[in-house]
């Protein structure tokens, strides 16, 4: 009687399978957000599509950060992109004290501070900021003394990428046109929160924990 009983109190299996299969689809889907939660990418773009593409990631060495940048057309096929000029960070995170920027392609460095913010410019090619240089893609390292920059630290920080186009281009919405030689989109973006690695495990591990479990409930036999 009393296994009779549990029986019929058990969940019927045919109601645990969908639940069993939406836990396996979610996991596919979290499964490459957890392996990349020092990793974010995300799009600076004009209202006409030009802008650039960038990806930020946490290196092994404590306080460096990896800034992968690669300007997009309208297109978005690569065919139609700008030079891009340089990499500006701004805002109030305290990481942006005492920074430095190296890289192959990377010219200069200005920072300045003032009013509660710090800002930091990275010049992208041998001509100087104001110059076609036909950089369409490139990384800088950006490092500080204190070890505490990452990607989680610039959360929220403004990003600006500069792009160069010949003036005697129709670029719609170039910021500024330099007499001579150049026309420059100044795209600014946000740094977007990045998940916290332990939010989406312990996630992940309830999903895992209800697929196991509705299987081995349809598999129990009833009594």
């Amino acid at each position: 009687m009393l296994l009779s009983s549990i029986g019929r109190s058990r969940p019927s299996p045919r109601y645990l399978r969908p639940l069993h299969w939406a836990a396996l689809a979610i996991f596919a889907l979290c499964l490459p957000g957890l392996a990349s939660a020092a990793s974010v990418t995300f799009d600076v773009l004009a209202p006409s599509g030009f802008g650039a593409t960038v990806t930020l990631t946490d290196a092994e060495v404590p306080g460096t950060l990896s800034i992968d940048i690669e300007s997009v057309g309208p297109a978005g096929d690569g065919s139609d992109i700008g030079d891009i000029l340089g990499i500006y960070l701004f805002g109030s995170a305290p990481v942006l004290d005492d920074i430095d920027a190296s890289g192959a392609d990377v010219d200069a460095i200005t920072t300045n501070s003032g009013d509660g913010f710090d800002a930091i410019l990275a010049d992208i090619g041998p001509s100087r900021l104001w110059g076609l240089n036909g950089i369409g893609s490139t990384s800088v390292v950006y490092t500080n003394t204190t070890g505490d920059l990452s990607v989680a630290a610039l959360e929220g920080t403004s990003l600006s990428v500069w792009l160069g186009f010949d003036a005697s281009r129709d670029i719609p919405d170039a910021s500024f046109e330099i007499p001579g030689n150049l026309k420059v989109i100044k795209q600014r973006g946000k740094i977007p929160v990045v998940p916290e690695p332990g939010t989406s495990a312990l996630m992940l591990l309830g999903l895992i924990g209800l697929a196991t479990t509705s299987r081995r409930l349809e598999a129990m036999p009833d009594a």
